[in-house]
């Protein structure tokens, strides 16, 4: 993967077929009134297999937990129908990264997305939190695993070091992925290539980053929201579904 005039070249991808990835994204927020930090959760990032960047889009911040498998089934509905429109054929694949541990919500929202569509699905918790540790020794020498580390600590559990090779972003927890044991596409190894080719596809710098694109755009994108809906901004309303992560 190499950038020129900041515009990314695409993952190689030569065995691909028509995917779509979409990253859930989280923002914390702290309420100074009530004394805590609450999750924003309402928007999502849409990418295709090979990484290249295809739309985003978000509803408006949700924080309640009724409200937010209905809201996810929204923009898994409308970003499956938006890459039908625009790619000409349908997905033969869903990938959904998610922020969070996948439950009954997360399989609800994505099988009524997929309703009437044969397309399969992976249901992935992308983990940045995990308090575990990954290092490598020689002799007496003990040092942090090289990005790229894969360990499998079980058949649908991978921990994958992340980030550059310099030493100010080295260190970091790696990411633990977990695949949902509902999903209909298992493949462990293509999920964790993808996860970590999506480290080198943000448009904002030219390291790799400690988390994928798909789960970093819809971070940020549910950050910026939650910081502008007090003042009135309306996210369904407004030009945010965009094709450009100008905004990001």
């Amino acid at each position: 993967m190499a950038k020129i005039g900041n515009v990314p070249y695409v993952l190689h991808d030569p065995r691909g077929v028509p995917e779509l990835v979409i990253g859930v994204g989280r923002s914390d927020l702290y309420d100074p009134q009530h004394g805590f930090t609450k999750q924003l959760f309402g928007a999502a990032a849409a990418f295709r297999q090979d990484g290249d960047f295809l739309f985003a889009g978000s509803t408006a911040p949700v924080a309640d937990q009724d409200t937010y498998e209905d809201m996810l089934t929204e923009l898994l509905d409308g970003f499956v129908t938006r890459y039908e429109r625009q790619q000409a054929t349908p997905p033969e694949r869903l990938v959904v990264h998610v922020f969070k541990r996948t439950g009954r919500r997360e399989l609800t929202a994505v099988q009524q997305a997929l309703t009437g569509r044969s397309t399969r699905f992976a249901l992935v918790h992308v983990n940045r939190d995990t308090p575990l540790w990954l290092v490598e020794t020689n002799h007496d020498q003990v040092a942090h695993a090289q990005p790229g580390t894969v360990v499998a600590s079980g058949e649908h559990d991978r921990l994958l070091v992340t980030g550059d090779t310099t030493s100010r972003r080295r260190g970091l927890h790696p990411l633990r992925l977990t695949l949902d044991p509902e999903s209909t596409f298992r493949d462990m190894d293509r999920i964790t290539w993808q996860v970590h080719g999506f480290t080198a596809t943000s448009l904002r710098g030219f390291h790799r980053t400690n988390e994928p694109s798909t789960i970093l755009y819809g971070r940020l994108l549910a950050d910026k929201v939650g910081k502008l809906a007090p003042y009135g901004f309306q996210p369904e309303q407004a030009a945010v579904n965009g094709d450009r992560p100008w905004f990001l």
